[in-house]
């Protein structure tokens, strides 16, 4: 009987590759993180990154506090649709948002 510790064969599992959208820009993933400890070269210790689901294009924002985290994806967003003629559709935020005012 072979204990995995002697076995020669090794299993590597290879990453799926499904896109589930057809176009750049159509599905984005936002994460806000921070207070890191190792502070960038300007002192910032908060990271925002932008990833777009279609090809993996990564944007990665450095801030100082939390609360620049709006501003800036809002100037990522106006820069993209002034530059590729689109409009932003849907917001998770905004439509939770919405969601929850309309009850008032």
């Amino acid at each position: 009987m072979l204990s995995m510790e002697n076995s020669k064969e090794e299993i590597f599992l290879k990453p799926e590759n499904i896109v589930f959208t057809s176009i750049h820009l159509e599905l984005l993933h936002i994460d806000l993180f921070g207070l890191v400890k190792t502070a960038s070269i300007n002192g910032k210790k908060y990271r925002l990154v932008i990833v777009d689901e279609y090809n993996r294009w990564t944007l990665v924002k450095f801030l100082i506090i939390k609360n620049e985290a709006y501003d800036v994806f809002n100037t990522f967003c106006t820069k993209v649709q002034a530059e590729k003629e689109l409009k932003l559709l849907r917001s998770e935020a905004i439509m939770e948002e919405n969601q929850r005012t309309s009850h008032l």
